[in-house]
């Protein structure tokens, strides 16, 4: 049943004062009935509107009731309807999801790579849009992104995906100006995927590794050199795949597409030793430039590297090892050297330290280690504080 509003029509507000009313009351304009004057027992009166809301989660539509000001600084119903309207135009050039998201994806369509474009494309239309894509950028509150990303929960990962795409759609939006720089209802939402641990070869499985890699090295050089390179690099074996002899600069890969965008991947001197020598081998041999399967569609070079990856992992005894946990067992051996999470989310092309953190899988004894140290520091510190010599300042 429809609710019924309150209206009178009066050239001005009498002064109200709060004792004179028992309840709440919600008094609107009949010649502006998204426009009321709301009263109550406690408190100063106010102005509020009605915002047109584009359904919730279940699909109810009710509008969203915001309040515009006091009383006090809007004294008559004119002035309170001027101010509305001019928050209403102002509003009106503030896009809604389905509205900014094809800027997003143009704009980024130079940084991000194919796979991520698929991805991401795929997130918004399948989790984005149906439940926001009619909400102004500006007006989805925290509490609804909550709610949507709970109902997500059967399926984590994609719940996390889902989340990552909604954020970025936000942060674009204030880098282009249409929201402001903390308006990202995103924020602070824990992701809950548990990810499949990644398998640690330590070193019997490295050797076994290398043993089956340089048996295997007669007949499949190419996918050879490719892993090898992964493991020495951390990068992804899609960016080798990929990779052009134009796009080696020195000890660098300047890479111009990765799956975060242009990319500069740092060599050592046992990955810079196979592009050298495949150099010298192959370079002639591939007029389209490419280092690896000069010849070959990249997706048929991909499922080619995915099936002599399951016949080596049975050779090298390392059943369950994928290939990207070479670049987890990168991280966790540059971790445990005491490397700088900032540092090895550089060597891996990391966006941000919580990828990086997920993938570095710390072994107990570095804890245990770095825990001696800081006892140590601290137990310094108190007997140099004993012993009269007092700090004054300075960092630790």
């Amino acid at each position: 049943m429809a609710r019924t509003k309150q209206t009178f029509d009066v050239a001005e507000y009498p002064s109200i004062e709060p004792k004179e009313v028992t309840k709440d009351q919600l008094m609107w304009l009949a010649e502006r009935p998204d426009l009321a004057l709301r009263v109550r027992p406690k408190g100063s009166p106010c102005w509020v509107y009605e915002e047109a809301n584009a359904g919730d989660l279940k699909g109810n539509r009710s509008p969203r009731r915001r309040v515009l000001g006091p009383l006090s600084q809007y004294r008559t119903k004119s002035s309170a309807i001027t101010a509305l309207n001019r928050l209403m135009a102002a509003e009106q050039v503030v896009p809604m999801v389905e509205e900014f998201l094809p800027r997003l994806l143009a704009d980024k369509r130079s940084e991000w790579a194919k796979g991520t474009m698929r991805q991401m494309d795929k997130a918004y239309r399948i989790r984005v849009l149906p439940t926001f894509a009619k909400h102004r950028i500006d007006a989805i509150e925290p509490v609804e992104v909550r709610r949507w990303f709970d109902l997500m929960q059967e399926t984590p990962a994609a719940a996390d995906y889902a989340l990552a795409a909604l954020s970025v759609l936000y942060d674009h939006a204030a880098r282009v100006g249409i929201v402001l720089a903390n308006k990202n209802p995103c924020k602070g939402l824990a992701v809950r995927r548990s990810p499949k641990p990644g398998y640690h070869l330590g070193k019997p499985g490295l050797r076994r590794l290398f043993v089956a890699l340089d048996q295997a090295t007669e007949g499949h050089r190419d996918y050879c050199d490719l892993i090898l390179l992964i493991l020495f690099t951390g990068a992804r074996g899609g960016e080798f795949i990929n990779l052009r002899w134009g796009h080696i600069d020195g000890l660098r890969l300047r890479l111009p597409e990765s799956k975060t965008g242009p990319k500069i991947v740092f060599l050592n001197e046992p990955s810079a030793a196979i592009l050298l020598k495949r150099k010298t081998c192959f370079e002639e041999l591939s007029p389209e430039g490419y280092v690896f399967f000069p010849g070959r569609t990249r997706e048929s070079i991909e499922k080619g590297l995915r099936i002599f990856w399951r016949t080596l992992v049975v050779e090298a005894d390392i059943e369950g090892c994928r290939i990207h946990d070479l670049r987890h067992n990168f991280a966790a051996m540059a971790i445990n050297k005491g490397i700088d999470l900032k540092v090895i989310a550089g060597l891996l092309g990391h966006a941000d330290l919580t990828s990086t953190s997920r993938y570095a899988r710390i072994r107990e004894n570095t804890v245990r280690r770095a825990a001696q140290r800081t006892e140590a520091l601290i137990m310094q510190r108190m007997n140099g504080i004993e012993g009269g010599d007092r700090d004054t300042g300075g960092s630790v």
